[in-house]
């Protein structure tokens, strides 16, 4: 079990990573531009914690 969690291509999930946080960068902009300020604060700590 742990040697095929060992050979996991964690480049892979990196890069699932990076575009999970432009994804939410992208809803934390239309949420501004939108003027909902309060769904973009709760967007926006989601970008810091991850």
């Amino acid at each position: 079990m742990f040697g095929a969690m060992l050979s996991a291509r964690w480049s892979g999930y990196r890069t699932a990573a990076y575009v999970g946080q432009g994804l939410l960068s992208a809803a934390v902009i239309a949420a501004v531009v939108q003027g909902k300020w309060q769904n973009a604060f709760a967007l926006a700590l989601f970008l810091v914690a991850s």
